[in-house]
This record gives structure tokens, sequence and C-alpha cells, in this order.
């Protein structure tokens, strides 16, 4: 076999660079989850102070009973009381991993939409690879589709809405 048939049966490779961690970042749908995001965490971090403090009260007032329960009072009101303070921590644990979920939810939103972008200006330019930057050394610039992408991204998606799923 010749080395010229066999260079005819493959495409020559026509390779486009896209940079996934500035889409990630950069567009204008990114900052915006960025910023519900950060709305979302300060407000469940106040309610996590808001209820620490109501526990803190209601501990402090099982101390200040305890010179007047007897034993076994004390002891039942006690037990109760860490009940209530593990299941408080577990709605904290349970809100904080709706929120993660909520944040890979909207973040793959983006993921698909710029996956197909790319895939359009990839198509358009007649690129048969693409590959992500942080695995490249070195590149001409006329090889990178981010700018694109990036371009596209924005007027296709300018906004998605983080919703976390309802708190107990």
């Amino acid at each position: 076999v010749s080395t010229s048939a066999t260079a005819q049966k493959f495409p020559v490779a026509a390779i486009g660079i896209l940079d996934v961690r500035l889409l990630l970042t950069d567009s204008a749908a990114a900052k915006g989850i960025r910023l519900q995001i950060e709305r979302i965490r300060k407000g469940h971090q106040r309610e996590v102070r808001d209820r620490e403090s109501v526990l803190r009260k209601d501990q402090q007032g099982l101390l200040e009973q305890r010179p007047v329960l007897s034993d076994e009072a004390f002891a039942k009101r006690r037990r109760q009381f860490e009940i209530r303070a593990r299941k408080e921590q577990q709605k904290v644990r349970t809100r904080k991993i709706a929120i993660e979920r909520a944040h890979r939810i909207a973040e793959n939103k983006i993921k698909r939409a710029f996956l197909k972008i790319a895939m359009d200006v990839a198509t358009e330019k007649k690129i048969n690879i693409v590959i992500v930057k942080s695995a490249v050394l070195f590149s001409l610039k006329n090889l990178e589709i981010t700018a694109e992408t990036m371009k596209r991204l924005n007027k296709q998606l300018p906004k998605v809405t983080v919703e976390v799923a309802q708190k107990n």
C-alpha cells in the first residue's frame, strides 16, 4: 500500500480550540448564575445564624431550668433538644445540597448551550476536531473559536435562572 493512497482515506485535521473555563466564568449566563448563587447562599447563611441563635437561647433556657427539674425531666428535655438540634442540622445540610445541585443544573444548561454552539461554529468553519484549551500547550490564534462561541452564547443564553428545590 502506498502512503499517498493511505493518506487520501483520511481527511486533513482541521482543529479548533475552545476555552471552556472562560465560557463557564465569563459568559453573561455564568456571571448571572454566580450572583444568584451568592445571594441564595447569603440568605441561607442568615437562616442558619437565626436557627443557631434560637437553639442557643433554648439551650441556655434548658440549662437555667436544670436546678428546678428532676434528673429524669431534665434528661427528657435534653434529649428532645438534641433531637431538635439534629433535625436543624439535617435541614441545613439538605438545603446546602439543594443549593449545590441547583448550581450544577444551571451550569449544565450553559454547557449544553455552548457545546451546541461550538459544534455549529466548527461546522461553519469546517473544523473536524475541537480541543479544550486547557489541554493545549500552545497554538496559533486563528485556531481559537472561543470568542465566536462566547458571542453566540451570550446572545442565545443571556441568563439562566437558578432554581433551588423548596426548603422544608
